[in-house]
């Protein structure tokens, strides 16, 4: 019962009404979605805000698809634990309408300006990155990072060179290709970075802080989870 009590109405129910961890206001996701939805955040809107005006939303996918972005993120809002991972179904969906909205609507101004604007800052971002190199760590793989921007800003190009031959499909394709290999190179950096992701190094941190009588009561071991402690119990029996 305690058990079913703790799943059913504390993480299920209270996280809804009112949350004992993630609890945001009401209007927690719209500034995320600036950032979440990027580069396509200032598409996504001309597109949304020109089937609204223009009442273009005539199939019944577009119709659907609507109502599902629409409803869920009301229902978002008003649920009580907010964070921002909780958007990523809406993704999809938002996704489709806004192409479905796209057709027909290529040449339009606002939707060029939508694109020009967040493919000229990602064209500028590997030639700006050689004058912050102070910001990219040392540990990385070499010239990988560089590799990584120099792909994502040639693909930007590309993609406002599509655009000026008034060919909005390939310049969307042309960015979101720069924006897949730019991921898949910095991916390989990943290596050179594990010693900061997972608990290796707090695993060996606890280790050199133990002591044999009293490594229960340490702080830095009580605060971890039973889990954790367990991982760490085993490797000291060992």
């Amino acid at each position: 019962m305690d058990y079913l009590n703790d799943l059913l109405l504390r993480q299920t129910v209270g996280r809804g009404i009112d949350s004992f961890h993630h609890k945001e206001p009401v209007w927690f996701y719209f500034p995320r979605m600036l950032w979440s939805f990027a580069p396509w955040t200032l598409l996504y809107l001309v597109l949304t805000g020109k089937a609204f005006a223009e009442r273009t939303a005539r199939t019944e996918t577009q119709r659907f698809f609507g109502m599902i972005v629409g409803v869920n993120l009301a229902l978002l809002c008003l649920i009580s634990a907010k964070i921002d991972i909780y958007l990523l179904p809406l993704y999809p969906f938002a996704v489709y309408f806004c192409s479905s909205v796209l057709v027909g609507r290529e040449n339009s101004r606002w939707v060029r300006i939508s694109l020009i604007i967040p493919a000229l800052l990602l064209g500028l971002i590997f030639p700006f990155s050689f004058l912050g190199r102070h910001w990219i760590p040392s540990p990385w793989a070499g010239n990988l990072p560089y590799l990584a921007l120099a792909l994502l800003s040639s693909g930007a190009w590309l993609a406002l060179w599509q655009l000026f031959r008034h060919r909005v499909a390939l310049s969307i394709g042309c960015l979101g290709f720069g924006i897949l290999l730019c991921l898949c190179t910095a991916s390989f950096s990943l290596p050179h970075m594990n010693h900061y992701i997972g608990y290796r190094e707090m695993a060996l941190t606890a280790k050199k802080m133990r002591k044999p009588t009293s490594c229960r009561n340490s702080p830095t071991i009580n605060s971890l989870s039973p889990g954790i402690w367990m991982f760490f119990s085993d490797r000291w029996k060992a």
